[in-house]
């Protein structure tokens, strides 16, 4: 019982300080209680990726699918880079070729809407598994995904990740690490 009346004392002594000092105070003790980031991990982004990339389509008589993303960030110069599962069935054959399709691409945030962009994005391997593709069927490949493959929306933040105990949050910038990517937050300046 007595625990619980110091509890209470402490918490009117505290809110009592807070209101006779203003915001200032409260800011500090926002910062200091409540979270300064977001952070996405490998999983998270490699399930967007998933979402955005799975590809099963026909072109030219091809049926070629894509799919499966294992990713790897890259945070000295902030890209990931992507390798696909690739099948390929080329026209009149049943015999799928296999192998993979690895893209890189630069990391962009975009502060007033919020949003995380793979950008920049470029086929950098089309591997086989046995003997190598042929010249026509990288063409095709590369034909066909890589105007794909421009400015894809990984992430789009919205109010309530952005809101923490009462308080708003603006995304300031983002940071790429090897196990995801931490998205910077400060307090919602008030309009004066």
């Amino acid at each position: 019982m007595m625990n619980r009346k110091l509890l209470l004392c402490i918490f009117t002594v505290v809110s009592s300080i807070s209101v006779l000092a203003g915001c200032d105070f409260h800011d500090r003790v926002v910062e200091a209680v409540i979270p300064q980031h977001i952070f996405y991990t490998r999983t998270d982004i490699q399930k967007r990726i998933a979402e955005r990339w799975n590809v099963d389509k026909k072109s030219l008589g091809f049926a070629i699918k894509i799919d499966s993303p294992q990713i790897e960030l890259v945070p000295d110069t902030n890209r990931l880079k992507c390798s696909f599962k690739l099948s390929i069935r080329p026209p009149l054959s049943s015999h799928e070729l296999r192998g993979s399709l690895v893209v890189s691409g630069a990391l962009r945030f975009d502060a007033p809407s919020r949003k995380i962009y793979l950008v920049n994005t470029e086929i950098i391997a089309i591997n086989s598994e046995g003997s190598p593709f042929e010249a026509p069927i990288v063409q095709l490949i590369s034909g066909l995904f890589g105007g794909t493959l421009t400015d894809i929306k990984l992430y789009e933040l919205k109010p309530e990740d952005l809101r923490f105990a009462g308080v708003m949050f603006d995304p300031i910038g983002f940071t790429v690490q090897e196990k995801g990517i931490e998205v910077q937050l400060e307090p919602h300046a008030k309009a004066s």
